[in-house]
């Protein structure tokens, strides 16, 4: 079995038409185009699925940063809560508010200072005292 002159093609030679005209016959400048169409072909699937993965890359990092959007509004809330309720506390009117109020601010703070980074979207609790929307 004689192997294909096309094959034995360098590089360096592709990039000069004359040279392949002179060594090659017709059958195998052929072989070589259908070499190079191939690897062309190869480059180019290699380029999509790169393309797809960064793709996703941004898609899930856009996801992330909405999720942290959510829970830093809910940060932001329950710290304005907390300057409310030392205001009033400054105002003497701590007295008025109920029990049950205060376990409810208290519950919110320990809820968001047990959060962990980087945020999951299984991470974030639903806890309707904290959707400020």
């Amino acid at each position: 079995m004689a192997e294909d002159p096309a094959l034995s093609v360098r590089v360096s030679e592709l990039r000069d038409p004359d040279v392949l005209f002179e060594r090659l016959d017709t059958a195998g400048i052929r072989g070589v185009e259908r070499r190079v169409r191939a690897d062309i072909e190869h480059k180019k699937e290699e380029l999509r699925q790169m393309v797809g993965e960064r793709y996703r890359d941004l898609i899930d990092a856009a996801d992330t940063i909405g999720e942290m959007r959510q829970c830093s509004g809910g940060v932001v809330a329950a710290v304005s809560d907390m300057q409310r309720y030392c205001r009033s506390l400054k105002q003497g009117s701590a007295a008025r508010h109920e029990v049950t109020s205060r376990q409810q601010r208290s519950a919110r703070v320990a809820l968001l200072l047990s959060y962990r980074w980087p945020f999951t979207p299984d991470a974030l609790p639903q806890d309707p005292l904290l959707s400020h929307s």
